[in-house]
């Protein structure tokens, strides 16, 4: 009895420890992203290339930063593309009213999945048909969580691009039930070829050419949305602020925020 109440309180004094440690990096995370939002506010009105560059390299410092904290978290990768779960795709899809006519999901050796024929495709045939109640879009944003916050806040409301991807992220990490689009969301690709994944030697071989400033912008874009919705999720107590207040990292939202925004 005595070694079972000894390995209790063992466990019992490891969680406290753990749970300290957790909020320790829950502490240090927002004083970055408090930075964060600073580095990424304080562009003059015309910003010279090389301004914008030396505000880029501290934003990803600080970011570098914020990620090896979150990683403490230990989250699960909200992707898991494999053939198994492509399967799964396409039952989920066919079985909702979507028509795959001759054509199939495969992974390409040395490439990603694409679309497959199956049988000789005759020019004019319809080959893939998806209802509209299939998709993801601001229209299905009413019956979630985030509805509440989605009517509260500016940003979601003005931005659908930036409101769809915390919508696709609440669906992902809500634990009341699991989302009708759950196994849609498995298969979506873990890595994207826009500006938000290059490193900065990627970008800076950029130097020179009229996509720089773009990728600059929008890097810098991202991670203003990132420190805003980190604290406005901390501050928060509505249903969607609940499920990202521990869940919501910058890799999650560069994961599904790339996207370009004003």
């Amino acid at each position: 009895m005595e070694k079972k109440g000894k390995n209790t309180s063992q466990k019992k004094n490891l969680a406290k420890m753990q749970t300290m440690k957790l909020n320790d990096c829950k502490a240090v995370i927002l004083k970055l992203v408090d930075e964060l939002l600073d580095a990424t506010s304080m562009m003059s009105n015309s910003p010279s290339i090389k301004e914008q560059w030396s505000i880029h390299l501290v934003i990803v410092n600080l970011l570098s930063k914020i990620n090896q904290f979150e990683a403490e978290f230990d989250l699960k990768p909200l992707s898991q593309r494999n053939d198994q779960s492509i399967e799964k795709l396409t039952k989920w899809a066919t079985k909702n009213g979507a028509i795959l006519n001759g054509v199939e999901i495969h992974q390409f050796e040395n490439y990603e999945y694409g679309m497959k024929a199956t049988k000789d495709i005759a020019v004019g045939d319809k080959l893939v048909t998806v209802p509209r109640a299939l998709m993801m879009t601001e229209e299905n944003i009413p019956s979630s969580p985030l509805w509440k916050l989605h009517s509260q806040d500016m940003m979601l409301r003005n931005m659908p691009n930036v409101a769809l991807a915390i919508f696709i992220l609440v669906e992902c990490l809500r634990k009341d039930k699991k989302s009708f689009w759950h196994s849609y969301l498995t298969t979506l690709p873990v890595t994207y070829s826009t500006p938000v994944y290059f490193d900065v030697a990627d970008l800076e071989a950029l130097k020179g050419s009229p996509a720089f400033e773009a990728a600059l912008k929008l890097n810098r874009n991202i991670a203003r949305q990132y420190a805003y919705f980190k604290k406005l999720f901390q501050l928060s107590n509505d249903p969607a602020s609940v499920i990202l207040k521990d869940t919501f990292t910058y890799e999650y939202y560069s994961f599904h925020g790339g996207l370009e925004s004003d």
